[in-house]
C-alpha cells in the first residue's frame, strides 16, 4: 500500500483550482481551493473531498464546527491512512482566536460527518507538547503512526510521532546527527515516512554551537531511522551522487517519499 503527494494548479471559470491528491489503494483525496487571481469574488469554501469505488463525495468544508469549540476556516493538506481515515490540518477560528489543529474524519461512515482532534487523549511518553504555528501537513507510516514537525512549548522545532495512541518525540532542534553536525532547525511540513517508519526531512545544521550563534548553517536532508539516530542523506555544498555540489536553495522542495 503507497501513499504519494501530489499539487497542480489549474484555471477553471476564471479562477484557480489548486487539488492536493493523496492516493491510498482505490482512494483519493483532495482539497479545493479557489484563489482567483482576476481578483473575482467567488462564494465557493474551500473543501475536502473523498474519492473511492464508489465514487466521490464532499467529507466537509469551511464553516464547519469541530468538537473541542470554533469552525473551520482553512484547510491544509489532507494525509490517507491505510484504514481511510482523512489526517489533516485545519486552521480554526474559536472566538476570534485562530489556530492550527490536527483533526481526522472518516470519509466512509454515514452522515453526519462526525470529526475529531486527533491527538485526543493521547498518552505522552514524552515531555514535550506540539504546537502547530501553520498546517502540520503530516505524513502516515504504513501501520497508521502518524508523524509530523511542529514548535514544541519551549519554541524549539521537533519530530513527533503519534501511533497507538502514543505521542513521542523523536527529535529536537539541539540534537546532534550520527555525523556530529548540530541540528539548527527542522523543516515545517516536510517529513516523509516509509511504511516501515523511516522517515525523511529537511533541516539546517551547523558544525558546532559556535557557528550556530553565528547563523553558519547548511540545509540539509536528514534519515531518521528508528532506533539508529539521525543521519545525513544530503547536504549543502557537498557532493551530490552525480559529484555536483549541492547549491545553496538545496533543498527547495519537500523530500519524495522514501
Amino acid at each position: 500500500m503507497v501513499a504519494h503527494l501530489a499539487s497542480f494548479p489549474k484555471m477553471f471559470a476564471g479562477f484557480a483550482i489548486v487539488v492536493i491528491a493523496l492516493t491510498v489503494a482505490a482512494a483519493h483525496a483532495f482539497v479545493i481551493t479557489p484563489d482567483g487571481e482576476n481578483g473575482l469574488h467567488v462564494e465557493t469554501p474551500s473543501a475536502l473531498y473523498a474519492s473511492s469505488t464508489k465514487g466521490l463525495t464532499k467529507v466537509l468544508e469551511t464553516g464547519k464546527r469541530v468538537p473541542a469549540g470554533g469552525e473551520i476556516a482553512d484547510l491544509g493538506n489532507p494525509a490517507l491512512a491505510p484504514d481511510g481515515t482523512l489526517v489533516f490540518g485545519a486552521l480554526v477560528n474559536n472566538a476570534g482566536k485562530l489556530e492550527w489543529r490536527l483533526l481526522e474524519v472518516d470519509p466512509n461512515s454515514p452522515p453526519p460527518v462526525h470529526l475529531k482532534e486527533a491527538l485526543s487523549g493521547a498518552t505522552l511518553t514524552t515531555q514535550y507538547r506540539p504546537v502547530f504555528p501553520a498546517d502540520p501537513r503530516v505524513s502516515i507510516a504504513g501501520d497508521g503512526a502518524i508523524e509530523f514537525v511542529a514548535s514544541d512549548q519551549f519554541g524549539r522545532a521537533a519530530l513527533f510521532r503519534f501511533a497507538d495512541n502514543h505521542l513521542d518525540c523523536l527529535l529536537r532542534s539541539g540534537a546532534m546527527t550520527t555525523g556530529g553536525r548540530l541540528i539548527t532547525n527542522l523543516g515545517y511540513g516536510s517529513v516523509q515516512v516509509s511504511a516501515d517508519g523511516w522517515a525523511v526531512l529537511r533541516a539546517t545544521m551547523a558544525t558546532d554551537s559556535q557557528a550556530a550563534r553565528k547563523r553558519e548553517t547548511r540545509n540539509a536532508i536528514l534519515l531518521v531511522a528508528p532506533g539508529q539516530g539521525v543521519s545525513e542523506v544530503a547536504v549543502e555544498g557537498e557532493n551530490a551522487p552525480d559529484n555536483q555540489r549541492y547549491g545553496a536553495d538545496f533543498p527547495a522542495r519537500r523530500p519524495s517519499r522514501l
